[in-house]
């Protein structure tokens, strides 16, 4: 097997279609073929150009060696790629015979910039293939990473900071305690119909997450990484744990969890690279730390959301024809 040295110069190659993909306004991902150390075919993703989700690097250079190459010659050459195939990728590369791959960026390094949606290593999946597949990679990942700086950032309003989600956190208790304390009956057990929660099951709820889930789940992934799947999140457990008791009780419970659970995160002192970490969720898979501590923000936000539109939702009928101006009144149910 050839040395790294040998496979650099094309992964860099690969890594230079990448950045020209991102500056056409495509997806930062190259690839292109190479047989007995010459380059006979190059392809970038042209997602935003085609419209079309399919039309990544390899996919576009796998169809146009199939159009263009003989097989043998396609089964003798080498695959070079900017970022660790996908699992499409894989399939379309194995049945056009390509025999040997060689990438820069690997999907989990790639899953921290941009999600990780279908996180499967390519190893894995050619390791199920009847002939075998070499893979080499990751290679030059600082480089192959450098790419998509910014690039995944662009596309979403903004990234978890703590000194960003922290006010937040801390304020959800405040919040629900001066929307909801002393406030009667009909409105703190109202709901959306059968199957809904009310603002009384929606704390019991958020109680419920402080105990078992937010930063159980940081100390898991610190632990354990994504070799431990996550235990399961039981959402309704409040039903139970919250018979018998007020909802000014269930208010001062979570205030003082999420007091507790604010305090832990402080003596983790977690880092940019603790962020980065890994945890295996039982529906999801991969997923990183930074991920889960931004999902607890949306978390919060959704659900006093939630207690407000349940709240607004019990005039509907009273409202009369004001209705047609109130958008909250008709939010699809959730």
């Amino acid at each position: 097997m050839p040395s790294d040295s040998v496979h650099e110069p094309f992964v860099r190659e690969a890594i230079r279609l990448a950045r020209q993909a991102r500056h056409e306004g495509n997806h930062p991902f190259g690839a292109l073929l190479v047989r007995d150390g010459e380059v006979i075919l190059t392809a970038k993703n042209s997602v935003g150009a085609d419209h079309d989700p399919t039309a990544h690097a390899e996919t576009n250079l796998v169809a146009k060696a199939i159009q263009e190459l003989q097989p043998d010659l396609i089964r003798g050459a080498v695959l070079y790629t900017s970022c660790e195939p996908c699992a499409m990728c894989v399939g379309k590369m194995y049945w056009a015979g390509i025999r040997t791959v060689v990438y820069g960026l690997s999907s989990r390094s790639l899953s921290v910039l941009a999600g990780p949606d279908f996180l499967i290593p390519c190893r894995e999946l050619f390791e199920r293939a009847v002939e075998p597949v070499a893979v080499i990679g990751p290679l030059l990942e600082d480089e192959a990473r450098s790419v998509h700086i910014g690039y995944w950032h662009t596309q979403r309003v903004m990234e978890f900071r703590f000194d960003e989600a922290l006010p937040i956190l801390r304020r959800t208790p405040q919040v629900l305690r001066a929307l909801l304390r002393d406030l009667p009956n009909p409105w703190t057990d109202a709901s959306e119909g059968a199957g809904t929660w009310s603002p009384f099951d929606v704390v019991g709820h958020l109680i419920h997450g402080e105990r078992t889930n937010w930063v159980p789940r940081v100390e898991h992934m610190l632990k354990y990484g994504d070799s431990v799947v996550f235990p399961i999140f039981d959402r309704e457990a409040m039903f139970n744990e919250s018979k018998g008791r007020t909802l000014g009780e269930l208010l001062d419970t979570f205030e003082h969890e999420r007091t507790q659970s604010l305090a832990r995160l402080s003596e983790l002192a977690l880092t940019d690279a603790d962020l980065a970490r890994h945890g295996l969720h039982p529906e999801f898979g991969v997923v990183t730390m930074r991920q889960h501590l931004a999902t607890w923000v949306a978390h919060d936000l959704g659900h006093i959301g939630q207690i407000v539109r349940v709240l607004a939702r019990q005039y509907t009928d009273a409202v009369g024809p004001w209705r047609a101006y109130l958008s909250i009144l008709d939010a699809r149910r959730t």
